[in-house]
């Protein structure tokens, strides 16, 4: 379903969105989790459409997964603007989810955040900013600042990469994971050798990242 949110950063934005639910969902009798899906830079704009190419707003494109058909999640996937990245409206994003969780009846506490490259790094910097959130983060071909990872206390964390990435080299996944691992938080990491930037085709097409991300529950309070 295709829709938005007008919001305002430094001028006012129009926040546009796409969002899934499964067959004969009904909010008034159905808590179900969410996954939270932020895109590359290859899908900013105005027409929310363009995400309907890969990844998760492809593959939830019916309101379910091909690969587990039986998994009843809904997906939010924000669409970031033209000319813009993901840092500075990440505000609004948490706006928009918690929007959502309202009105979807969304189970506050299977909440989980996914996101590749641009969106990597967003999804990342998203679950530093707001780690009571979220029940899980898994990053796409990207990275953060590692002195960060701290904050995401022991969020369980899954990174993907391509070992031939020349676009955001593997070294920041690698440094990512050993940030997390100082900060007492270990996360699964997922290196293929003879892949490049598209690692996303592995992560979400044919690994469990997705039954992975809706099974977790946040292990904290709920969002007040």
């Amino acid at each position: 379903m295709q829709t938005s949110m007008k919001t305002t950063v430094s001028k006012e934005i129009e926040l546009k969105y796409l969002i899934s639910t499964p067959d004969g969902f009904d909010r008034e009798k159905e808590k179900l989790p969410m996954i939270v899906f932020l895109h590359g830079a290859g899908e900013c704009g105005s027409d929310p459409d363009v995400m309907l190419c890969h990844s998760i707003p492809k593959i939830f494109k019916n309101g379910h997964a091909a690969t587990c058909p039986d998994l009843r999640v809904i997906t939010l996937c924000p669409q970031c603007p033209e000319d813009m990245v993901w840092d500075p409206i990440l505000l609004h994003v948490k706006e928009l989810i918690n929007k959502v969780i309202k009105e979807y009846n969304v189970d506050e506490d299977r909440v989980s955040l996914t996101g590749l490259s641009m969106g990597g790094f967003g999804s990342y910097q998203l679950a530093i900013l707001f780690p009571e959130m979220f029940s899980a983060l898994a990053v796409c071909c990207g990275g953060g600042i590692e002195g960060l990872a701290c904050c995401l206390g022991k969020m369980p964390v899954r990174l993907y990469h391509g070992l031939d990435d020349d676009d955001v080299p593997p070294i920041r996944a690698i440094s990512l994971e050993k940030a997390l691992k100082d900060a007492g938080n270990p996360p699964e990491m997922f290196l293929y050798e003879g892949v490049s930037h598209n690692v996303w085709n592995i992560a979400y097409e044919k690994t469990d990242c997705i039954e992975w991300l809706a099974s977790q529950v946040r292990k904290i309070n709920k969002i007040k």
